[in-house]
C-alpha cells in the first residue's frame, strides 16, 4: 500500500525540459529552427521516447515571427518545465504526508483506545462507583 501511494506520488513522464534543452543544443550549432526541430524529433524518434513535436515547432515559428533567437526560447522553456514539474512533485508529496496518516487514524489509534484507555476508565468507572474493581 505505501509503495502504490509513493509512486503516485511523484508522477512519471517527460516534463518537456528535455527536449527544449535539447533544441538549445542543436540551434547552438546554427542551423535555422526549424532544422533544430526536426534534429531534435528524429533524435527523441531513435531513444524511444515521445517528443512534444507541436510544442517544438510553435517555439520555432514564435522564434521566427519575434526575432527571438530559439536557443533562448527553448531555454527559458525548459527552466519553466522544470520548476512545473517540481511544483507539481512538491503537491504530490504534500498530499502524500496526509495520505500517510489515514492507517493511523483508522487503525492505531482505535487499537490504542481499546487497549490503554476502555480499561483503565472501566477500572476508574467501578472504583467511584463503588463495586469491586474490573480484573483487567
Amino acid at each position: 500500500w505505501m509503495r502504490s501511494m509513493v509512486v503516485r506520488a511523484f508522477p512519471r513522464g517527460d516534463s518537456g525540459a528535455v527536449a527544449r534543452e535539447l533544441l538549445v543544443v542543436a540551434s547552438g550549432g546554427g542551423c535555422s529552427p526549424e532544422e533544430a526541430v526536426k534534429r531534435v524529433v528524429r533524435l527523441l524518434d531513435d531513444q524511444g521516447l515521445e517528443p512534444s513535436v507541436d510544442d517544438l515547432r510553435g517555439l520555432a515559428q514564435l522564434s521566427r515571427r519575434a526575432g527571438i533567437p530559439i536557443s533562448q526560447l527553448a531555454r527559458a522553456e525548459a527552466k519553466w518545465a522544470r520548476v512545473e514539474r517540481e511544483m507539481l512533485v512538491a503537491d504530490h508529496a504534500a498530499r502524500l504526508s496526509v495520505t500517510i496518516l489515514i492507517p493511523l487514524g483508522t487503525l492505531v489509534l482505535p487499537a490504542f483506545v481499546v487497549v490503554s484507555v476502555v480499561p483503565v476508565a472501566m477500572s476508574l468507572l467501578g472504583t467511584a462507583v463503588g463495586s469491586t474493581p474490573v480484573p483487567w
